[in-house]
C-alpha cells in the first residue's frame, strides 16, 4: 500500500462532512477537468463504501496537475504528489519526513512559518502568492492554498497545500504592465497628439499633448467629438477624414490648421488609421497629429530666403555666375550679362570660351583649374577688346572662382564673382599722376625744406625757403641754427628749443616770429627730424618750415566769429549745449539753463558730460522711462550722445515732454538740442484719441443700425398685438414688452451718442434749472449714505444742447461717484460761467476759445490712480469686475460733450476724490429758441394713397405693409431697387416712394430715389433707416418732397409723417 493510500486511510477517520469539504476545496482548484467531487459527496452521503472514497481521493492526489503537499502541524512533509516532484525537482523519498523549509528560501521562512501557524480553525484561507525554491536552486512564484485537516475532536492533525506555479503568468503579467506603462509614457510624453475614437468619432482616449494643444482636460473630452474646443468648421473636416478611414479601411494622412485660445495658428500633419478588433472588424479610428508649425514657418522662411538670395543675385551690381565642372554657364545675373554683352538666356549652357574670346580663355581656365582641386582662385584680368560689350576698349576685371560642393561634399559646380575694376585702375593711374604732381608742388610750394649736419650747421635749404625768408642761400649755408638768434619776445622759447636740438630729438611746429624783408612780422612753424646713420651716429636734422601768418590771422578772425557764434547760441530760443571732442561742455545757452532739470552750475564749461549725468543720477533720475534704473539711463544717454542720429523723446516725472537731438560735429564735438514738446504731445494724444473714437464710433453706429431693424419688427408687431389684446392681462404683458423694446431704442440712441452720430434734440437749456430739478431724484436714487449738494452760479449763461443727454451725463457721473464711495460720502454739483482763452483750450484741438458753461461733479471717494486716469474715457475700459460695468459710461459722456462742441476735464488723486468738469459752449444769441414739433395726428389725411414700399428685410417689409394698409394706403411691394423701378414703370398710380436707405444688389435707397424722381418729378419720398439722420441727409433728393423717419417708429409717427408729406 502506497503512502498516499495510507494517507487516504488516515483521512477516512475524519468526519464525513469534513472530508467532503476538504476534497471539494481541492477539486475547486483542479484545472484538469476531473469529475466534480459533488457527485462524490452525493455518493458518500448515499452510503458508498469508504474504501472507494479513499481510492478516489488517492487518484485525485496522484493525478492532480497542481503540486499537492501534506504536512503535519509541525511543518514536516507527510505527502508529496508527482506534480510536486515535477514542480520542485525533489522525489517523495527525498522530502517526506523533512521540514517544509526545504522548499522555502531561508530569508522567507521567518515570515512563512507564522502564516502557517495562524490558519483559522473554521475557514478555508484565501490563496496567497509566495516564493519557493526548487532543488536546482531556482526561485519560482507559487499560488499557495493551505487547508487544515481536523480529526473528530476538531483538532488540526494535518495541513493540505496546493502549490500552483504562476512564475510564467506573473512574468507575462508584469511584462504586460510594463508594456502598458511604456506605451503610456510614450504617448503621454510624445509631442504629437495621439487619440482613439469610436465609429461615431467620439473620443475614447487622448494623450497629454492633446489636452495641452487644445486647452482641455482628458476628462472633458472623453465621449465628445470636439465641437466645443475645435470649432464647428474644423470638427466637420475631421469627421470627414474619419469617414474616409472608416470607409476605405486604410490609413490616411492630411494636414489642417488650428487656432488656439491665444490666437496662434498651428499647422498640423495628421495620420489616421483604422482600429480593428479580434474579429477583424473596424470599431473605431486612431490618429497621430504632429505640430508642423515650425516646419511650415521654416519652409516659408526658406522660400523667402531663396527669394532674397535670388533678388540679391539678380540685382547685384557685380557680375555673378555659376558654371558646371566643365565651365559651362548654369546661371548668370544681369550685371555679368551686361559685362559680357549677351542676354542672361544666351549664357545658359554655353561654354565660357564661347562667350569670352581666346586671349582670356587661358587665363579663365587657369583661374578655374584650382577650383577643381577644391581651392578658390583669384585673378586680375587685363582685357583689351575681348568682350562683345566693349570691343577694342581696355578693361580691367578681378575674377574670383570658388567651388560649390554637392551633397556628397564633392565639387558640384563653380561659382564666380566678376568685379569690374576699370574705374579703380583708372583711379590708381590718376593717383600716381597726382602723387607726381604733389612732389612737383612740394618742390615749388611755399613750405620749404632744410638740412643740417651734426653740428647743426645748415647744409641745404630749398628755393622756397630763400623766397619766403628773403635771404640768399649763402646766408644760411654754413651757419648754425643758434646763430640765427631769437625773434622779438622769444627768448624763453628759443632757449628751450636749443635744448631740444642739443638732445638730438625730433621737434614739431616750433613757432618763430620774424620780421622779414617786407618789413612785416611773420609767424613761422619749424619742424625737424633727427637723422642717424646705420651705426647710430647723429648725422644732423632734416626738416620743413612754413609761413603761417595767414593762418594765425585767420584764427584770430575765427575767434572773433566764434565769440559772435556763442552770443547767437546764448540768445537762441532753443535749449543748446555745445561739447568739444573730449565730451566736455563748451557752452550751455541761457534757454537751456533756465529750463534744465538740475542746477545750472553743473553745466559749466569744461565739465564732462558723463560726470554731469552721474551727478543727476545721484540725486535721483526723474525720467519716467528710467525710474529705478539710473545706470541704464546713464549708459543709454551716453550711447545716444556718442552715436548721434535721430532725436530722442522722454517724459519727465512732472509730466513735461522733452526732445533731445544729439548731433555730432566734424571736429569730433557735438551739439545737443533740447526742446519742450509737451504741447505737441498733447495735440498728438488728442488726435490719437479722436481717431480711436472715430473707429469705435463706426462700429457702434453699425450695431445701432442693425439693432434698430430688429426693434422695428418687434415694436411694430407689439403695437399691432396691443391694439387687439383680448384681455387686460395680455395688454399688461404686451405693454411690458413694449417698454423693453423702447428701452432698446433708447440704448441705440446712447450708442449713437457714444459714436457721436446721434441726432441731438437741441434746445435752449437753463443748466441751473436742470440740475435743481434732478437733485431730489439723484438723492433718492443714491440713498441716504450719500449727500447730494448743489452750488449753482448766479446768472448762468444759457446753453443750446440736448437736455436729455445732459441729464444722462449728470446721472452717469453721479452713479460713478456713488460707486467710488462704498462707505458713503458727499457729491457736490456746481455750475459756473467760464470764459476760456486760446491758451486755456490748446489741449483740446477741436474746441475754439470762447465762453463756456461748466457742469462740475465732485466726490470725496477713493480717487483714481494715475495709471488709470489717462484711460477713463477710452471705450470699454473699466476697473469694475466682470458683469458690473460696460466701460461705456464715461465714453458716452465724452462723445456727447464733444458732439455738442465742448470738452471734458478730470482731476483725481488716490484717496482725495475725483472732480469731472463738463464744459459746454455758451448758446449763441441767434440760436433757435423754439422747437417746432409739427402737427400731431393719428391718421392720414390722404386715405387711399398708393405707396411703393422698398425693403429687403421680409419681416420689416411685411410689418410696413401692414401698418400702411391699416392707414388706408394701397401698397406695391419691392425687395430691392431694381424691382422698385420696374414697379414704378408699371404703375402710374404710385404717389409715394417709401424706401429703406440700405438696399442690396448695388442700388441704395437714395439711388432709387434719384432715379425715381428723374422719371416722376412729382413723386414724394420717405426714407427709413436705422442710421442717424445726419448720415442720411446727404442722400436725399434735396427738396421738400422727401422725409426721413428713423427705425423703430410707431404707427402714430408713421401716420404723422405721411400726413405731413402728402399735405405739401
Amino acid at each position: 500500500m502506497t503512502n498516499n493510500e495510507n494517507r487516504a486511510r488516515e483521512l477516512s477517520k475524519l468526519k464525513k462532512a469534513e472530508l467532503i469539504d476538504r476534497l471539494l476545496e481541492l477539486e475547486s482548484r483542479d484545472r484538469r477537468g476531473e469529475p466534480s467531487l459533488l457527485s462524490l459527496q452525493n455518493d458518500v452521503a448515499g452510503g458508498k463504501d469508504r474504501e472507494a472514497v479513499n481510492r478516489r481521493l488517492a487518484t485525485i492526489f496522484e493525478t492532480s496537475v497542481d503540486a499537492m503537499i501534506g504536512t503535519n502541524p509541525e511543518s514536516i512533509i507527510t505527502d508529496w504528489n508527482p506534480a510536486a516532484e515535477t514542480l520542485y525537482g525533489y522525489s517523495a523519498e527525498e522530502v517526506v519526513g523533512k521540514s517544509i523549509s526545504v522548499i522555502v528560501p531561508p530569508e522567507l521562512w521567518k515570515e512563512t512559518r507564522p502564516k502557517i501557524l495562524k490558519i483559522a480553525d473554521d475557514e478555508i484561507p484565501e490563496p496567497i502568492e509566495v516564493v519557493r525554491r526548487r532543488k536546482d536552486g531556482a526561485l519560482i512564484k507559487i499560488l499557495l492554498t493551505i487547508s487544515p485537516i481536523k480529526n473528530a475532536r476538531g483538532e488540526i492533525v494535518a495541513l493540505s497545500t496546493i502549490n500552483r506555479d504562476i512564475t510564467e503568468a506573473r512574468v507575462a503579467q508584469e511584462a504586460l504592465i510594463r508594456s502598458e506603462e511604456i506605451l503610456r509614457a510614450i504617448t503621454d510624453n510624445s509631442p504629437s497628439i495621439i487619440y482613439l475614437k469610436d465609429r461615431d468619432s467620439n473620443l475614447l482616449k487622448v494623450n497629454k499633448a492633446y489636452g495641452e494643444l487644445y486647452g482641455v482636460a482628458e476628462s472633458e473630452v472623453i465621449g465628445q467629438r470636439g465641437d466645443n474646443w475645435l470649432g464647428e468648421v474644423l470638427t466637420r473636416e475631421l469627421l470627414r477624414q474619419d469617414q474616409i478611414v472608416l470607409t476605405t479601411g486604410k490609413p490616411h494622412d492630411f494636414e489642417f490648421e488650428f487656432v488656439d485660445s491665444a490666437g496662434d495658428t498651428h499647422y498640423m500633419h495628421s495620420v489616421k488609421f483604422p482600429v480593428i478588433d479580434k474579429n477583424g472588424q473596424i470599431y473605431g479610428t486612431g490618429g497621430i497629429s504632429t505640430d508642423i508649425t515650425q516646419y511650415k514657418l521654416a519652409e516659408r522662411a526658406l522660400a523667402q530666403s531663396e527669394a532674397r538670395l535670388n533678388a540679391i543675385f539678380d540685382n547685384a551690381p557685380i557680375g555673378l555666375a555659376v558654371y558646371d565642372k566643365d565651365l559651362h554657364y548654369v546661371k548668370v545675373n544681369p550685371a555679368l550679362a551686361e559685362i559680357n554683352g549677351l542676354s542672361v538666356e544666351d549664357h545658359v549652357g554655353r561654354y565660357l570660351g564661347d562667350v569670352i574670346k581666346s586671349s582670356l580663355i587661358s587665363t579663365s581656365e587657369d583661374a578655374g583649374r584650382p577650383v577643381k582641386d577644391g581651392s578658390t582662385s583669384f585673378v586680375e584680368v587685363d582685357v583689351s577688346g575681348e568682350t562683345k560689350s566693349s570691343p577694342g576698349v581696355r578693361r580691367h576685371w578681378i575674377v574670383s572662382r570658388f567651388p560649390i560642393p554637392a551633397e556628397d561634399d564633392s565639387m558640384g559646380s563653380i561659382g564666380a564673382v566678376v568685379f569690374e575694376i576699370t574705374d579703380r585702375k583708372e583711379a590708381e593711374e590718376a593717383l600716381r599722376i597726382s602723387e607726381q604732381r604733389l612732389r612737383d608742388i612740394v618742390e615749388t610750394g611755399t613750405d620749404w625744406l632744410w638740412e643740417t649736419d651734426s653740428d647743426l650747421r645748415f647744409t641745404w635749404v630749398s628755393n622756397s625757403e630763400r623766397e619766403t625768408l628773403g635771404q640768399p642761400e649763402e646766408f644760411y649755408i654754413g651757419r648754425k641754427m643758434d646763430e640765427l638768434g631769437p625773434g622779438e619776445g622769444e627768448s624763453v622759447g628759443w632757449d628751450r628749443q636749443m635744448e631740444v636740438l642739443k638732445n638730438r630729438v625730433p621737434f614739431r611746429d616750433y613757432p618763430v616770429r620774424r620780421k622779414l624783408s617786407d618789413g612785416l612780422q611773420h609767424h613761422l612753424l619749424i619742424s625737424g627730424n633727427s637723422v642717424f646713420a646705420s651705426d647710430g651716429a647723429f648725422k644732423g636734422y632734416r626738416g620743413t618750415g612754413r609761413d603761417i601768418t595767414t593762418e594765425i590771422e585767420a584764427k584770430e578772425q575765427s575767434l572773433r566769429v566764434e565769440e559772435r557764434f556763442l552770443r547767437a547760441i546764448d540768445s537762441s530760443a532753443e535749449g543748446l549745449v555745445l561739447f568739444d571732442s573730449d565730451e566736455r561742455i563748451v557752452v550751455a545757452n541761457r534757454t537751456f539753463l533756465d529750463t534744465a532739470l538740475v542746477p545750472g552750475k553743473w553745466w559749466r564749461p569744461g565739465e564732462k558730460y558723463e560726470d554731469v549725468l552721474r551727478k543727476i543720477m545721484e540725486i535721483g533720475v526723474s525720467i519716467e522711462q528710467y525710474v529705478g534704473r539710473p545706470e541704464d539711463w546713464v549708459r543709454d544717454s551716453l550711447a545716444r550722445f556718442r552715436e548721434g542720429g535721430e532725436p530722442y523723446e522722454f517724459r519727465h516725472a512732472n509730466g513735461r515732454w522733452r526732445r533731445v537731438h544729439y548731433e555730432r560735429l566734424q571736429d569730433g564735438g557735438a551739439i545737443a538740442r533740447f526742446q519742450d514738446i509737451t504741447a505737441l504731445k498733447q495735440r498728438e494724444e488728442t488726435l490719437r484719441k479722436a481717431q480711436k473714437m472715430e473707429a469705435v464710433g463706426q462700429l457702434t453706429g453699425g450695431v445701432a443700425h442693425e439693432f434698430n431693424n430688429l426693434l422695428m419688427v418687434i415694436v411694430g408687431n407689439l403695437e399691432m398685438s396691443m391694439a387687439s389684446a383680448p384681455d387686460d392681462q395680455t395688454q399688461k404683458y404686451l405693454s411690458t414688452a413694449m417698454r423693453g423694446a423702447m428701452r432698446g431704442a433708447k440704448l441705440t440712441r446712447q450708442l449713437l451718442a457714444f459714436s457721436r452720430k446721434q441726432e441731438l434734440n437741441l434746445e435752449p437749456v437753463d443748466l441751473n434749472g436742470l440740475v435743481a430739478g434732478m437733485r431730489e431724484m439723484l438723492q433718492r436714487t443714491l440713498g441716504e449714505t450719500v449727500s447730494v449738494e448743489t452750488d449753482l452760479a448766479d446768472s448762468i449763461w444759457p446753453i443750446f444742447v440736448d437736455a436729455g443727454q445732459v441729464e444722462g451725463a449728470l446721472l452717469n457721473l453721479s452713479l460713478n461717484a456713488f460707486d467710488a464711495m462704498p462707505g458713503g460720502g458727499r457729491i457736490v454739483i456746481r455750475t459756473s460761467n467760464r470764459p476760456l482763452s486760446a491758451k486755456a483750450v490748446e489741449a483740446h484741438s477741436a474746441v475754439d476759445a470762447g465762453d463756456f458753461v461748466t457742469l462740475e461733479v465732485t466726490d470725496d471717494g477713493d480717487g483714481i490712480p494715475p495709471e488709470v486716469l489717462d484711460r477713463v474715457f477710452e471705450p470699454f475700459f473699466t476697473t469694475k469686475d466682470v458683469g458690473e460695468g460696460t466701460g461705456l459710461g464715461l465714453s458716452m459722456v465724452h462723445g456727447f460733450v464733444e458732439q455738442s462742441g465742448g470738452f471734458v476735464e478730470i482731476e483725481s488723486k488716490p484717496d482725495h476724490g475725483t472732480k469731472i468738469l463738463i464744459n459746454l459752449p455758451r448758446a449763441d444769441s441767434s440760436a433757435r429758441t423754439d422747437i417746432d414739433n409739427g402737427p400731431e395726428t393719428n391718421a392720414m389725411h390722404s386715405t387711399g394713397t398708393t405707396v411703393l414700399v422698398v425693403e429687403d428685410d421680409p419681416d420689416v417689409r411685411d410689418l410696413v405693409v401692414l401698418l400702411l394698409t391699416e392707414l388706408g394706403c394701397t401698397i406695391v411691394e419691392a425687395e430691392d431697387g431694381h424691382a422698385a423701378l420696374r414697379q414704378l414703370d408699371a404703375r402710374e398710380d404710385i404717389e409715394l416712394l417709401f424706401t429703406d436707405v440700405v438696399l442690396p444688389h448695388g442700388m441704395s435707397g437714395p439711388d432709387v430715389a434719384r432715379e425715381a424722381v428723374a422719371r416722376r418729378p412729382d413723386l414724394k419720398i420717405v426714407f427709413t433707416s436705422g442710421y442717424p439722420e445726419q448720415e442720411l441727409g446727404r442722400f436725399g433728393p434735396g427738396d421738400e418732397k422727401h422725409r426721413i423717419i428713423r427705425k423703430p417708429y410707431r404707427k402714430a409717427e408713421l401716420a404723422e409723417m405721411l400726413s405731413d408729406i402728402m399735405d405739401q
